[in-house]
């Protein structure tokens, strides 16, 4: 699902002009300490147990959620990484590195997701996307998220997929991953056994941009 910026975060109205993002209204410092904090929230919380911000709202890990707040700013970012300037800037600032670490140790669904969003933002940026691609670990970051069960982060994997598997400069790493049996795998379990409608058609668009791209 495709996101529109939503206003900078309270307070704001007194940013240095320095401290602008390229010609947007977000602040430079605000993304670098949600990055900071988003960093340390991964790097501190590898298990349930570890996590004093979480309301369980079921027996299983699956059914936690995450505090409302800081959901909310993790969000903003979701919104503003929709700008290519914010997207050049949190490139810079390493935060698809953040958000794989993140990807790789939560057990929250809806963290997971968010960071899957921002990181299918970043991407429709095109030097973004090239740069991205040109590393594997990217890739199979990616790429493992299709395993998991959770429709909204599949749904956002999806969509980062389709974007850079249509790009002619990232294409060919990303056909090559798409080959792999356990990529395959993947999406074709997801096709026979999600009654999502969104997220079948993601996959058979995906299934089906892959295949007319694949010459092989």
């Amino acid at each position: 699902m495709y996101r529109n910026p939503s206003p900078p975060p309270a307070g704001t109205e007194f940013i240095p002009i320095g401290d602008f993002i390229g010609d947007t209204v977000y602040s430079k410092h605000w993304v670098l300490n949600l990055l900071m904090n988003l960093l340390q929230y991964a790097q501190s919380r590898a298990a349930v147990a570890d996590l004093p911000q979480l309301l369980p709202a079921g027996s299983g890990p699956e059914e936690m959620e995450m505090d409302a707040e800081w959901e909310q700013e993790l969000c903003k970012l979701w919104d503003a990484s929709v700008d290519e300037d914010v997207s050049m800037f949190l490139y810079e600032a390493s935060a698809a590195d953040v958000a794989m670490q993140t990807i790789a140790v939560t057990q929250l669904p809806r963290l997971r997701e968010i960071c899957v969003g921002v990181l299918g933002n970043m991407v429709c940026c095109q030097s973004v996307c090239h740069q991205l691609c040109q590393h594997q670990d990217f890739l199979s970051s990616v790429c493992g998220v299709l395993g998991c069960g959770d429709t909204p982060t599949l749904a956002e994997a999806i969509r980062l997929f389709r974007t850079c598997v249509c790009r002619e400069s990232c294409q060919p790493r990303w056909l090559v991953m798409f080959r792999e049996n356990e990529v395959q795998n993947c999406l074709f379990f997801i096709l026979e056994s999600s009654t999502n409608d969104d997220l079948l058609a993601g996959v058979a668009h995906l299934l089906d941009d892959a295949f007319c791209a694949d010459e092989e």
